[in-house]
């Protein structure tokens, strides 16, 4: 572990300790995220938590960017950025969907298949070896996986929000293989927050455009946590 590995043409060489602690570090932090996502979801719905989600990262990214030495990104790393966003675009409803119908520790269950879909993947169009404990590693997510649908589809009283929620989670799991691949290919072309900025602007923009004049309208609410305005929120949930 102490000898250094060539990680991209980005970052130069480094230890291989370090990414395993940051990519450790960001499962912790995504974790956190979807417990904030599932109660915003419940209560304004999946479409204007995405929303404002990918309006307030733009913004973020967006000044980062800005304050950086930013460089303009060529046009197919900008094609790359926008298949990415249109996978994650699909990721994020599925799976704030179904979170919003499941508990959250079997919503976050479901997604240990995607590690599986991911190494195949990684295997066909990226040419990596796959190592035989990350094979194990897969197959051991995959047993938790069968455990949770034996528990859902084998209840005597399931809700078909259940079984849909899992459906809908399941479905953001194989995409979300895609992106992780996706996201390789993005990482040794460019930065991370030039990634940030353009996967949350495209799928900012994406769903702007979904729609534009029936979503777009806010109201006073009192104690909302946001200046007393609950913006965007969808005709079905008011």
């Amino acid at each position: 572990m102490s000898q250094a590995v060539k990680t991209s043409s980005l970052t130069g060489t480094v230890s291989p300790t370090i990414p395993v602690l940051i990519c450790a570090l960001a499962i912790f932090l995504l974790s956190g995220m979807d417990a904030a996502m599932k109660s915003l979801t419940i209560a304004v719905g999946v479409y204007n938590t995405l929303l404002w989600r990918s309006v307030v990262a733009t913004l973020v990214a967006g000044a980062a960017w800005s304050a950086g030495s930013r460089s303009k990104p060529r046009l197919p790393v900008v094609g790359l950025h926008a298949l990415r966003a249109a996978i994650v675009g699909i990721v994020l409803v599925s799976f704030f969907w179904g979170l919003a119908r499941l508990p959250m520790a079997e919503a976050i269950g479901l997604s240990f298949v995607a590690p599986l879909f991911a190494l195949f993947l990684a295997a066909l169009l990226l040419g990596e070896r796959i190592r035989r404990q990350a094979v194990w590693a897969s197959l051991a997510g995959m047993a938790g996986v069968a455990i949770i649908l034996t528990g859902q589809f084998g209840a005597a009283s399931h809700s078909q929000d259940a079984l849909l929620g899992t459906a809908a989670v399941l479905v953001s799991t194989v995409f979300y293989a895609y992106n992780l691949i996706l996201f390789r290919q993005q990482a040794l072309l460019a930065k991370p927050v030039e990634i940030m900025l353009f996967q949350n602007l495209f799928v900012g923009i994406t769903l702007v455009a979904q729609h534009p004049g029936s979503r777009l309208r806010c109201r006073a609410v009192s104690g909302f946590p946001w200046p007393g305005w609950r913006c965007c929120r969808s005709p079905g949930n008011s």
